[in-house]
């Protein structure tokens, strides 16, 4: 349903539209923002999606599943990253950068990554275990936001996070 070769921006977010994700991302090259939330549309997150140029992805309470996107290439930065209230689930990748990920109230699973480069993270009522990353390194982004209420998180508040 999205065929659109030109297509940019996707908007059905509060709609009483349902459907299904499409099988893969390639035929819309040119699709940066997809916003599907508050909707009845269904579906896995094509594999292929880390191939387009898409820089808003936003799914949150639909019935969406699948894995996280995991955004290997520095050229294809994500900048919102929004699964929240989704069966989404796999872990959060050390390759991931966005300025928002929202992964709350999802299947979101396993420990955060020493390096991670994500400015606002929202990960509270999801699968995480381990401990909270100490965002001291230089090339690290210091996240603005931090919210992981309702995890399985242990251990200390980095002296990173205080100064």
């Amino acid at each position: 349903w999205l065929n659109h070769p030109r297509l940019r921006l996707f908007d059905l977010s509060q709609t009483q539209i349902s459907g299904v994700l499409p099988s893969s991302f390639a035929p819309m090259p040119d699709l940066t923002e997809l916003v599907l939330m508050h909707t009845q549309v269904s579906g896995t997150i094509a594999s292929d999606i880390d191939r387009i140029n898409i820089q808003v992805l936003r799914l949150e309470e639909t019935n969406v599943n699948g894995t996280l996107p995991q955004r290997s290439s520095p050229s294809r930065r994500l900048f919102v990253l929004s699964v929240r209230s989704t069966a989404v689930s796999g872990t959060v990748s050390e390759s991931l950068q966005a300025v928002l990920l929202d992964a709350s109230n999802s299947e979101v699973s396993g420990t955060l990554p020493p390096m991670l480069r994500i400015g606002s993270l929202m990960l509270s009522q999801s699968r995480l275990s381990g401990t909270i990353p100490d965002f001291r390194a230089p090339e690290l982004v210091r996240p603005k936001d931090l919210i992981f209420g309702e995890t399985d998180l242990s251990g200390t508040i980095p002296d990173s996070l205080s100064n």
